[in-house]
């Protein structure tokens, strides 16, 4: 799993954000990338991450529902409105080449992607976050676990 940071995407530094690149791919394992996480892979793949406000968007915080668009491996057993927990200010653009579009918000386009090989799953949203009223994050890394063990 590659998860968030606070830190604004602009403050890393590109050398370190490429040698990590470079490891997981080498790896071969599923990864799940989470916030920042899933724009690195964005990033690794080819696509483009800024920050929300560079088109007058504000930050997503709080519970906030996603429409689920696929639903065939990490958002299966979702409700086509999903209630998830967000706290991010930086996007990914536009789904990387190869890649499918799983998840959307109305303000933020890629909420979820997957790879089409099914090694790469990216959440916007945080499905650690999740309790008694609001349990659709749990489901999605329940569905990751079991997609990372039948990669395998």
């Amino acid at each position: 799993m590659l998860s968030g940071s606070s830190a604004p995407w602009a403050a890393h530094d590109r050398r370190e954000i490429a040698r990590l690149g470079e490891a997981v791919d080498r790896s071969g394992a599923a990864v799940l990338g989470i916030c920042a996480g899933m724009q690195l892979l964005a990033e690794w793949a080819g696509a483009e991450v800024r920050p929300l406000g560079d088109r007058g968007a504000d930050a997503e915080r709080g519970f906030m529902p996603v429409e689920v668009l696929d639903d065939a491996d990490l958002l299966a057993g979702l409700p086509g409105t999903a209630t998830v927990f967000q706290d991010h200010q930086d996007e990914v653009v536009s789904v990387p080449g190869g890649f499918r579009l799983l998840a959307r918000s109305a303000t933020v386009p890629v909420q979820a992607f997957a790879d089409e090989e099914g090694r790469w799953w990216g959440t916007q949203f945080h499905p650690e976050w999740s309790d008694d009223d609001h349990p659709d994050g749990n489901r999605v890394l329940e569905n990751f676990f079991t997609l990372a063990r039948g990669s395998d």
